[in-house]
């Protein structure tokens, strides 16, 4: 198994809603790489062992029939997130970027680009959904799991000017609402994008936006972010570039068979090369010392390393002994619902 579909300290690191563990047993560097995640399901034979003491909550029984009967109540229970008969709202696009992992550095959905995907998402019908890049990034499918049909992805090589791309192709659809996020989350990150999108339909900026909270056929209103945590509602002319805030609901999960079945729609365009970029001299930015917890000098090596890097052990997780699988996945079935996962 490559290290990229490992989840731990030489693997993947892991910041997901709600976290599902069966038959893992809590290895310190499996721990140390799901330290971000909300919550954390366990499905396991040992009571005792590392991954129990984590979870919120552990169902203590065979993980094959707690499993088959978890899939089973999903598929009884109708109330899965999806697409369903809705149909791709091309007035309404949505711009997304290839990502970067604060901690491993690999490439994921950006954060800010996909809670902008999950305003639009809940607006009727499915939106049109662009970016500009290597279509062969795993954040291509992150993004269709999130309940897409299609990504458009518009072919550019590293060191293209990707915002002369998306601005061509936005023009040439003329939506009256387009959603992004502030800036990417690697390479130049200037943040200008929204505005040079906005300056080739001639439409207004809205940044900070919470909530889209409605649309009529010339204008939109939206709950905006301002400081000190207030909020104010605005309306704004169409066309409009509604820029997520980071206080915007977070995106939901992307789903494994809605990220496989969607469709990849790769476009060649016109390639402009950054020479601006090309001048520019990088070197590495100076990381902040990290806190750790006091350990006596006494301590361990493994007790140490526990101490840095493991996250604390949930004291107040569920823990389910000697019950019917049924029951255990209408429990677990019932956490994710409750986590907004289903």
């Amino acid at each position: 198994m490559p290290r990229s579909t490992q989840v731990g300290a030489t693997g993947t690191y892991v910041n997901a809603k709600v976290y599902i563990a069966v038959g893992i047993s809590g290895a310190i560097q499996h721990l140390q790489g799901m330290t971000h995640c909300e919550t954390v399901i366990a499905i396991n034979a040992d009571p005792n062992c590392d991954m129990v003491k984590r979870a919120d909550l552990s169902v203590i029984a065979d993980s094959s029939e707690v499993m088959q009967a978890l899939v089973d109540a999903v598929s009884g229970s109708g109330n899965a997130k999806g697409s369903g008969n809705m149909q791709v709202n091309s007035d309404v696009m949505v711009l997304v970027s290839v990502g970067q992992h604060p901690l491993s550095g690999r490439p994921r959905r950006a954060e800010r680009d996909a809670k902008a995907l999950e305003l639009a998402l809940s607006l009727d019908g499915i939106p049109s959904v662009v970016l500009a890049g290597d279509p062969d990034s795993a954040a291509v499918r992150e993004y269709l799991g999130m309940g897409l049909p299609k990504l458009n992805v518009l072919k550019q090589p590293e060191q293209a000017d990707t915002s002369a791309a998306l601005c061509d192709f936005v023009k040439s659809g003329q939506p009256s609402l387009v959603l992004c996020g502030a800036r990417a989350e690697q390479g130049e990150s200037s943040g200008m994008v929204p505005y040079l999108v906005a300056k080739a339909l001639n439409a207004a900026v809205v940044p900070e936006v919470v909530a889209v909270l409605s649309r009529s056929d010339d204008s939109v209103e939206v709950l905006q972010a301002l400081a000190g945590g207030q909020r104010r509602k605005l309306r704004a002319t169409l066309p409009a570039v509604l820029i997520a805030s980071q206080s915007a609901q977070d995106a939901r999960q992307s789903a494994f068979t809605k990220a496989r079945d969607g469709l990849v729609n790769v476009l060649e365009v016109a390639v402009v090369d950054d020479t601006e970029k090309q001048g520019w001299q990088w070197q590495p930015a100076k990381s902040r010392p990290k806190r750790t917890k006091t350990v006596a000098a006494t301590a361990s090596s493994r007790d140490r390393f526990r101490a840095a890097t493991a996250a604390q052990a949930s004291s107040g997780g569920e823990v389910l002994r000697d019950v019917p699988a049924n029951e255990a996945a209408e429990k677990v079935l019932k956490l994710l619902k409750e986590k907004g996962v289903l």
